[in-house]
């Protein structure tokens, strides 16, 4: 974990502080008053204008260059040029600020937008962020690329996953200005920030000792998402309609196609994980003709239409026998449940042939702990076929619980 604080760390601290003023368009007292209630209404924030309808990929004009300064938070972003600025946020009186380093290409294109530790302990998103928004020429950039790389302040200060009331952050979207702390944050986001932006990638890792494959969660029954999707290169990718309030699915439902990318797990930070995130990143904006293109990837890309989870159902302690990315057979040892005071020993089966997208780390486990997830890769036309023939039947006990996980943790 340790490894990974002194770059996001460095990257907060070198940002500068302006003061709050009533006047920029930040968040302030009033906005954020206490959630036991003050006499004060908060002030309705400016909508931003919607982004443009126009497919992302058709929007870079790699032969216009850019004339127009960027206008985000306040501060003004002159073209060809990278500028660190700042969402200053105050909350019940306590004031501090959330970096935002913004890109702005001399060349005209889509606004692109990476948020990242939406969960304050998911550090390989704070690494990919900072690697992709430093690793670029704005001179030769074709668009704008805004970079939100610490989303989740109070939570990345306390090295915890959620805000101090304990609520997910990510189950607020698009967020309340009258509501509770993590629905007034998340409106602030999206109002100032994600509303600004033609096309969104949520960075994200595996939740409390679990870890995932690189992967893009996405709706592919929505055009431009699944279109957005496809220029990820070789990068794996899960079909999730995911859970209400999440960041992406609110703004798909403002027209921005966005995706989640799950990038292994949390309070650690992985090199490899993040090296194939930045790689993924880099490919989509070489596909778009934002930046140059790259040709990073051997293999194509797999996408899994369906996926389940494999529960306990002993308590002891997990031994996985086998590792993410592993192809399994139904009926296979992927691991054993051992308990540790008369040696016994269960073997955990796989249900049925697939893909291992997401596990838990090797820890003690109780029945119903979720330890993981595998996925089916079937086609759309497939599941579609199969969705006709179980229109009248009544969901299944593991579809049931997929959902019900899906809305508890950032596993989507």
């Amino acid at each position: 974990m340790a490894a990974g604080l002194p770059v996001a760390l460095a990257l907060l601290l070198s940002l500068p502080v302006p003061p709050l003023a009533a006047d920029e368009g930040v968040l302030g007292s009033a906005e954020f008053a206490s959630e036991a209630g003050e006499s004060r209404a908060p002030e309705p924030a400016p909508r931003a204008a919607k982004p443009s309808a126009e497919p992302i990929e058709q929007q870079v004009k790699p032969r216009a260059a850019q004339d127009k300064p960027f206008e985000i938070l306040g501060q003004s972003i002159a073209p060809g040029s990278r500028e660190p600025v700042t969402w200053p946020v105050s909350i019940n009186s306590i004031q501090f600020q959330v970096p935002v380093v913004v890109a702005h290409g001399g060349r005209q294109g889509p606004v692109m937008c990476i948020t990242a530790a939406l969960h304050g302990d998911e550090l390989n998103g704070i690494e990919i962020a900072r690697q992709v928004i430093y690793g670029l020429e704005p001179d030769t950039l074709a668009g704008t690329l805004v970079v939100v790389p610490i989303v989740n302040m109070e939570g990345f200060m306390k090295q915890e996953r959620y805000m101090a009331d304990r609520r997910d952050l990510n189950r607020f979207f698009p967020g309340d200005p009258k509501g509770v702390t993590p629905a007034r944050y998340a409106h602030g986001l999206f109002q100032r920030v994600i509303l600004k932006c033609d096309a969104l990638i949520d960075l994200h890792t595996g939740s409390y000792y679990r870890t995932n494959l690189p992967q893009l969660r996405a709706d592919l029954t929505d055009e431009r998402v699944a279109r957005m999707v496809s220029l990820f290169g070789g990068m794996t990718v899960l079909h999730s309609q995911g859970s209400r309030g999440m960041l992406r699915n609110a703004a798909v439902e403002e027209g921005i196609p966005a995706v989640t990318m799950e990038i292994g797990g949390p309070l650690s930070l992985e090199p490899e994980a993040v090296e194939y995130g930045v790689k993924a990143i880099k490919t989509f904006f070489g596909e778009l003709g934002m930046t140059r293109s790259f040709r990073f990837w051997s293999t194509p890309q797999p996408v899994f239409y369906e996926s389940e989870w494999v529960l306990a159902d002993h308590s002891g302690i997990l031994l996985a026998e086998v590792e993410l990315g592993e192809k399994v057979l139904e009926g296979e040892v992927i691991a054993q449940v051992i308990n540790p005071v008369t040696n016994s020993s269960q073997q955990v089966l796989a249900p049925y042939s697939g893909t291992v997208l997401g596990m838990a780390v090797n820890q003690f486990v109780s029945p119903g702990y979720v330890i993981f997830r595998i996925g089916k890769q079937r086609t759309e036309d497939e599941m579609r076929a199969e969705a006709l023939r179980d229109s009248q039947a009544e969901d299944s006990t593991d579809r049931a619980l997929d959902r019900l996980v899906d809305s508890e943790e950032e596993l989507p």
